[in-house]
């Protein structure tokens, strides 16, 4: 089981994930150069990656399901 004080942090990183996925993604709707747009993609697979990690580190360390942000 998770801390109260991991339990938080995971969040605040879950959300600071979150606004790193939706930035590259704008950024990668705004760009032209092909280079440019490989490397957002990977840099955004890379933070869903983690996410996703994160997320199961949560749901399976006992904190309650459906309090965590989704992607």
């Amino acid at each position: 089981m998770l801390s109260q004080m991991d339990v938080a942090l995971i969040k605040n990183h879950l959300m600071d994930h979150q606004a790193g996925i939706n930035k590259l993604s704008v950024y990668l709707g705004q760009t032209r150069d092909p280079q440019v747009a490989q490397t957002l993609q990977q840099q955004r697979q890379i933070l869903q990656n983690h996410y996703g990690i994160m997320l199961d580190l949560l749901q399976r360390g006992g904190a309650q399901p459906g309090t965590t942000p989704t992607i």
